[in-house]
């Protein structure tokens, strides 16, 4: 017999993994809270609570990070030029994306 609290475990970390595989293929789409919290199937307070709990980030932090992990990949590995990856990857501009690099710094 499975305990409870486990299957719940089990069952937000497979939500979370969902949120994590929407992210990664919508970089540029609509991940604010609310959207994001319904591929979760969760209240956006809920999600938002969840989330943080099990990534140490909020939503927001974790996508700014996953966006400028990607632009840096695509700068260093791919030789793509800046201003197209931050575009492809939901910064709205080229400024947009030095503001979130300089935060990341800090």
């Amino acid at each position: 017999m499975t305990h409870p609290k486990t299957d719940m475990q089990e069952d937000y970390i497979s939500r979370i993994n969902k949120v994590f595989q929407f992210i990664d293929q919508n970089p540029d789409g609509d991940l604010s809270l609310e959207a994001v919290s319904q591929v979760a199937c969760f209240s956006p307070f809920h999600f938002h609570r969840i989330f943080k709990t099990m990534t140490g980030e909020t939503l927001n932090e974790y996508v700014t990070r996953h966006r400028l992990e990607k632009l840096l990949h695509g700068f260093f590995i791919e030789n793509i030029p800046v201003t197209e990856i931050a575009l492809q990857n939901g910064f709205s501009s080229n400024s947009a994306f030095t503001r979130a690099f300089k935060n990341s710094m800090a």
